[in-house]
Formats: structure tokens, C-alpha cells, sequence
């Protein structure tokens, strides 16, 4: 074979070896700017493993109707739960509340009195009863607050009506009115005013004073005409869940905050009365109390704070709302 025949041959090598790469890149090229453009890589993320703080959320405009979620998981702000309903008519309260004679029935542990009949009542409302804690009757102050108030908000009364089934609400008052009583109440006479404060972000707070409860009510709704249609109080409650959310707080903002030492308990209830506008004339007189819920301490923290007339098993196939 001559050089001219072997220079030949290996031109045409070449030139096809630059072809083939030629080739290659161009398609290298064209699948990476296909796939850039387009995004048609099938990756459900969603069906893997996710770690916090990403989640699964439901998005129908999503494939597969999901879609992942970047951040914290929301915060519904429920304070309460049906374990919580319940273990407040359950046991002894968690402190004595102090003054308060050892023979009042509601002394040591949540009642039942009316319940769920008003007696020919007709109207209904929710109180509450702040004491300082102590550890026994006749024995002092556990710790009194000195510079901290009660704050208590979001007043509630749901009726169980029979005819449908359902809780109703009937009382939905944000803050309350009230006064300082003497802790046995001694017929009840003797209250004095309180300081009461409208705090910004909602509720009403109290200075409590020592020697005195502070007692509160955000005021009595006629029961036939808050549920309305053809119920009837007398024959048609099912069962009463009231509720309340409370805390402590700071008073004077230049003295040492106690709000977290300090050793309050509460407890919560509602009275039937006659109408809207009779007045107190005695235990079931012209009112009477469906019952007491346990004392419990309040923090710092916002609690809720429950009562019901239902037995336990009752309330829990009937969960009333919660907040």
C-alpha cells in the first residue's frame, strides 16, 4: 500500500471518530436542556421520607393531590382536651382553697347539685371562684400572690339539647364581672370591690385581696330563647359544659414578678335562676347551682378550666367543643 493510499484511510478515521463525538455531545447537550426546561423527571416528594420541618399537606391542585409543606406545623391555639373536661370533675381539688369551712360539700372535691334540671328556671350562668391555695382548713396562705393578678378570658356555656343531639352555645362573653366575697361567702354579704383590669390582648384581670375570694360572672341568658326553636329547659338538657381559660400574670411592672410562685386555684360552676332579672333572696330562692368543678392551680400559662354535669362516660361519646 503506498503513503498516498495509508494517508487516505487515515483522514477518513478521523474525520469519522469527530463525527461520532460530534454526535455524542450534541445529545448530551440536547437530553440535559430537555430535561431543564420541561422538568420531566416523575419525583413524587412527597411519597418519601420527610424529615421536620417539612410535611405532607393536601393540595388538589397538586399530582397525587398532596404536596410538601416547608416549615412548622400550624398551631390551632386549642387549649383544651376531652381528657381535660373530664379530670375536672373527677378527685379532690389539687389545694384547699383557703377559708373555706370544711362543711361546704364542694370543700374537698367537685358536685353535682341541680345538674341537668332547672327546676322550673329558666335562666342559666356560668361563675367562677378564685382562692388563694393553702394546704388544709384553718391553715394559712400557701403563697399569696403580691404581685401578680388573675386573668381569666373566652366565658362559655354549651347546652346538650335531646331534640337534635348537639351542644348550643349559649354564653360567649370574652371577659367577666365580679367582686371579692368573703371566702365562706357568709351569707352571701360582705363584697367589696375589686380592682378589675380590661387587659389588651383580651379577658379581664384581678388584684386579689387576702381574706376574700374573687367571685365573677359575665351575667344570666334566657335558656329557651339562646337555644331557640321548640326546645324546652325543663325537659330537653342533655347535659352543661362551661368553660374558661385563665392564667397569672405580672401586676406592677417595676416590682419582682411572682406570677410563676405564686399559689392561686380556681374553680368553676353555673347557677340556674328564676329569669334574667331576679335577685339573690336566698339558697334556692330565686337560683340554684348545678354544681362545683375542682380546684385547680392556675400558672402562668393559660389553662382551661372546666365543669359538666354529664357522667364520664356521657361526655366522652358527647365531646362538647373544645378550645
Amino acid at each position: 500500500m503506498t503513503k498516498k493510499t495509508r494517508h487516505i484511510l487515515r483522514s477518513k478515521q478521523h474525520t469519522a471518530f469527530i463525527f461520532i463525538l460530534a454526535f455524542i455531545v450534541i445529545g448530551i447537550v440536547t437530553i440535559i436542556f430537555s430535561h431543564a426546561a420541561t422538568g420531566s423527571v416523575a419525583i413524587e416528594a412527597e411519597t418519601g421520607v420527610l424529615k421536620a420541618p417539612a410535611t405532607t399537606t393536601n393540595d388538589a391542585n397538586a399530582s397525587g393531590g398532596k404536596a410538601v409543606k416547608f416549615g412548622p406545623a400550624p398551631n390551632t391555639g386549642t387549649l383544651n382536651t376531652i381528657d381535660n373536661v373530664v379530670y375536672f370533675m373527677k378527685g379532690n381539688h389539687e389545694a384547699y382553697m383557703h377559708g373555706v369551712p370544711s362543711n361546704f360539700d364542694w370543700a374537698f372535691h367537685s358536685v353535682i347539685h341541680a345538674g341537668n334540671d332547672p327546676g322550673g328556671f329558666k335562666s342559666i350562668t356560668f361563675w367562677g371562684q378564685a382562692y388563694g391555695a393553702s394546704t388544709g382548713p384553718g391553715a394559712g396562705y400557701t403563697a399569696f400572690p403580691a404581685n401578680s393578678r388573675i386573668h381569666v378570658r373566652n366565658v362559655k356555656i354549651y347546652l346538650l339539647s335531646r331534640l337534635d343531639n348537639k351542644w348550643h352555645l349559649v354564653i360567649n362573653k370574652t371577659g367577666v364581672n365580679g367582686k371579692a366575697y368573703p371566702e365562706d361567702f357568709a351569707g352571701n354579704s360582705g363584697q367589696i370591690t375589686i380592682d378589675l383590669k380590661t387587659e389588651s390582648d383580651g379577658g379581664t384581670s384581678a388584684r386579689m385581696i387576702k381574706n376574700y375570694n374573687f367571685h365573677f360572672f359575665p351575667g344570666r341568658v334566657d335558656m329557651k330563647s339562646a337555644v331557640g326553636g321548640n326546645f324546652n329547659p325543663q325537659t330537653d338538657i342533655m347535659g352543661v359544659f362551661a368553660t374558661i381559660q385563665a392564667r397569672m400574670i405580672r401586676d406592677d411592672p417595676t416590682k419582682p414578678d411572682d406570677s410563676a410562685t405564686t399559689k392561686v386555684v380556681l374553680s368553676i360552676g353555673a347557677d340556674y335562676w328564676r329569669d334574667q332579672t331576679a335577685s339573690f333572696c336566698g339558697t334556692k330562692c330565686n337560683n340554684v347551682g348545678l354544681g362545683t368543678s375542682k380546684a385547680v392551680y392556675v400558672t402562668p400559662d393559660w389553662k382551661a378550666f372546666n365543669f359538666h354535669t354529664m357522667s364520664e362516660a356521657d361526655i366522652r361519646a358527647n365531646p362538647p367543643p373544645l378550645e
